[in-house]
């Protein structure tokens, strides 16, 4: 079987295919945020700060909270983040995990009091703060195995594409995407045959599925936020600031699927593997300014303002096909091919709205509640040399409206801090019929110690987030029913002065 490489490299020069098909959910996760990283005190109380201040990480979410230090402040706090897959994949369930250590924030707070100008009346404080921020964390490792009687992966791309012949009779292949259903064309897992009224088509020898799939996503990188903020006291009842925010990420993902004719059901089949790899890497900025208002002693109302995040994005994508097959009877062979490529582009993240309320019990202890808005929808994409409507279409329909609801509390016992707090997300799709899952669940606890300028806390928060995944398209196959179960231990060492 001869193969004609001169259509797969004109494809490859008219469109970016299979990054494409990525971008939707690219524009969610850098959209989303964690509310349990930054420091261990906001970590332990589930992010509820917005109402609150005092602590580095509000910086990051109501910058007015800078107003409330009353001393200069430096902090810094080192993370593991522990995080377990449970996949549901083909009836088959399997669990797999993934650790690694990272520095939640690293921040400093200047804090100037005015109370001794005369001229300053109500004035109380002026702070600055610099520093950094994790709002995301992307860590995931997740094997999905099972034996598919229904589809291959090349049930899809057969599909993709489309065959005619030439005036030599030669085959011509029409919409292969160079990272997938190409490669297969080059790797001889797909080829075409004429029927008998003389027309060509496109199969592969496990096309109708019997075959052993095996699927692994794994995912790491981070998204921090370097902050520099300022923010004012006004006669100890109203607190304002600002935070001009650069958020900038890594973001990796390696996929693969793995088919074998494990039962000996196919022809010539044997087994392939289908591999690619994401590298992202992003910087964006962003303002966010804020306001706390204690109208009472024990009641404190928090508002925020986050403008969307304008991100330059750059994408490093690679995809390889190799192949073992027995063509001609005198035993097996193994086929490969691979594509790459880089893309760069803009992306505008929603705008966000915070509000907040917070309850002090005198000197024994506080409770928060913080509301986040944000329009997932919004989202758009933009690119100087390629039309990405289509991309921004799907984020219109099949995202909306997220709401976000954090709830924290603190309780002091002399010199010791005891936490607790509660996080809930709605689910971002549309429709049951994008995605059944998408929700978020976080719990969290923690406690620390407060001794004279020093302070340690410690702080601990379960993430819980179910999720379909589809290998390849939905059309095709039913998808694995994936819980990630995200542990986060964070440790942050403070000293006033």
């Amino acid at each position: 079987m001869k193969k004609y490489s001169f259509i797969i490299i004109a494809l490859f020069l008219l469109g970016i295919y299979s990054l494409q098909a990525q971008l939707p959910e690219e524009a969610l996760r850098y959209s989303r945020l964690s509310y349990t990283s930054g420091t261990a005190r906001s970590s332990s109380m589930s992010g509820a700060f917005g109402a609150l201040g005092g602590d580095f990480s509000s910086l990051s979410l109501n910058p007015a909270g800078l107003g409330i230090y009353k001393s200069s402040e430096i902090s810094f706090t080192p993370g593991v983040v522990y995080a377990v897959s449970e996949s549901n994949f083909l009836q088959n369930s399997r669990k797999d995990d993934i650790s690694n250590f990272n520095i939640s924030n690293l921040g400093i707070v200047l804090a100037f009091d005015a109370t001794g100008n005369a001229a300053s009346a109500g004035f109380q404080q002026f702070n600055m703060g610099i520093g950094m921020n994790r709002t995301n964390d992307f860590t995931r490792d997740v094997i999905m195995k099972g034996y598919n009687t229904s589809s291959s992966i090349t049930s899809q791309w057969v599909d993709d594409m489309s065959v005619s012949l030439n005036s030599d009779g030669e085959p011509v292949i029409n919409g292969a995407d160079p990272y997938s259903s190409g490669l297969a064309w080059e790797t001889y897992l797909i080829d075409y045959a004429v029927d008998d009224s003389g027309n060509p088509f496109l199969f592969s020898d496990m096309q109708g599925g019997e075959v052993e799939q095996t699927v692994r996503l794994n995912t790491s990188g981070y998204m921090n936020e370097f902050v520099i903020s300022g923010g004012f006291n006004w006669d100890n009842q109203l607190y304002v600031g600002a935070t001009l925010g650069i958020p900038y990420f890594d973001y990796y993902e390696d996929f693969s699927i793995v088919e074998s004719d494990s039962k000996n059901v196919n022809d010539y089949f044997e087994t392939m593997k289908y591999s690619t790899s994401l590298h992202t890497s992003g910087k964006g900025v962003n303002l966010k300014i804020g306001a706390i208002y204690k109208p009472l002693q024990w009641l404190r109302i928090g508002a925020a303002l986050h403008t969307p995040t304008k991100y330059y994005l750059s994408d490093d994508y690679s995809a390889s096909l190799s192949s073992v097959l027995d063509l001609d009877g005198n035993g097996n062979k193994t086929y490969s091919d691979d594509a790459s490529s880089t893309f760069s582009y803009t992306l505008r993240t929603p705008m966000r709205f915070v509000g907040s309320l917070g309850f002090v019990i005198g000197q024994v202890g506080l409770v928060s509640v913080d509301y986040i808005y944000q329009d997932y929808s919004t989202a758009k994409y933009r690119n100087s040399s390629y039309s990405l409507d289509e991309v921004n279409g799907m984020i219109n329909t099949n995202y909306g409206v997220g709401h976000v609801l954090n709830l924290g509390t603190e309780w002091v016992l002399g010199i010791l801090r005891l936490r607790a707090g509660y996080g809930y997300e709605t689910s971002p799709y549309t429709s049951t019929t994008i995605n059944t899952g998408g929700s978020r669940n976080r719990i969290s606890a923690g406690c620390g110690l407060k001794i004279s300028k020093f302070a340690i806390d410690f702080g601990y928060a379960y993430n819980i987030e179910d999720l379909d995944f589809y290998p390849y398209d939905r059309y095709y196959i039913t998808p694995s029913g994936n819980t990630y179960l995200t542990h986060n231990f964070q440790l942050s060492l403070a000293y006033r002065f």
